[in-house]
């Protein structure tokens, strides 16, 4: 005889599969769980006017930490706060995607909510002092057994004056929207040849022999010269060479297995010609998962 859901309930709580609230996982959210003993005060703070729900997956496995932006938020950079400590995110270097042009005068924010074994068919966001809430709510049907938590992930586009002054989402301080790695070097090469460069950790003297390669391949000294400063202590800097258009920044996805550098496209560059960067970034250490090793779309 199959277990029924409510029997199985206390079983897959004490596997750690779902987490009552109280525990370290996010909060409950309003009227999302049946047959757990717990939901959040309802009703608090006020709707945020103007909101506009942009993406949405009631259905996930992965949260993502709260966080806003001027630019549509990539859940995938902004899950590389989490892959440290929970092990979850991108298992291998995605497909680049394009930047997604953002409206004016508006912001982003990015939500997660753990919801039991609910499904949610609506998210709304409030606002309460300096505050963010997400609110995950629906009727969706309830599987018979339930073998895991659902992660609710949503994204608003907002009025920008709705973030003024916001210093948490959800009881958390806010991440920012780039991820745990800080862009410190993003150079143009110029007269660099076609040779190929795998990404590498600016540890020990991996730097300097770097920079050598580089020079020896057309690269100027002042071209590379960031790859002569040391790594601060508690740090880990990570190099990469990207090849390019007229792009103007890259971004960081890290996950428990790769750290993966990209270009950030805009879908408006008209490009008739190629360019390579020398892109730098700079991690917590303690943000780096064991093991993780740095990637690029396209090369092995």
């Amino acid at each position: 005889m199959r277990p029924s859901r409510l029997l199985a309930l206390p079983l897959l709580l004490a596997a750690g599969f779902l987490t009552a609230c109280g525990g370290a996982a996010m909060p409950c959210s309003d009227n999302a769980i049946t047959g757990l003993a717990c939901e959040p005060p309802a009703g608090t703070g006020d709707p945020v006017a103007g909101q506009r729900v942009v993406a949405f997956e009631p259905e996930g496995s992965v949260a993502v930490p709260g966080t806003f932006s001027d630019a549509p938020v990539d859940p995938d950079v902004v899950r590389g706060w989490l892959a440290a400590k929970s092990g979850a995110g991108i298992s291998e270097p995605r497909a680049p995607k394009p930047a997604t042009p953002a409206e004016e005068g508006m912001a982003y924010v990015a939500v997660s909510r753990t919801t039991g074994c609910q499904k949610t068919d609506k998210a709304e966001l409030r606002r309460q002092g300096d505050e963010l809430i997400s609110v995950f709510t629906g009727t969706g049907s309830v599987p018979g057994e339930c073998v895991r938590a659902y992660t609710a992930y949503a994204q608003f586009a907002v009025p920008k004056a709705s973030v003024t002054g916001v210093k948490k989402i959800d009881g958390q301080p806010v991440v920012d929207a780039a991820g745990p790695g800080k862009q410190i070097a993003f150079v143009p090469i110029a007269g660099l040849d076609e040779t190929r460069f795998a990404p590498v950790f600016l540890r020990d003297d991996k730097a300097k022999s770097l920079r050598e390669e580089f020079v020896a391949h057309g690269a100027s000294e002042s071209d590379v010269v960031v790859l002569d400063e040391p790594t601060p202590a508690g740090k880990e800097r990570v190099a990469y060479l990207l090849d390019g258009c007229a792009e103007k920044k890259a971004r960081l996805l890290v996950s428990p297995t790769v750290l993966q550098a990209e270009l950030v496209r805009d879908t408006t560059i008209d490009c008739d010609g190629n360019v390579r960067f020398l892109v730098v970034f700079e991690l917590d250490a303690k943000d780096v998962p064991q093991g993780a090793m740095p990637a690029v779309w396209g090369q092995r």
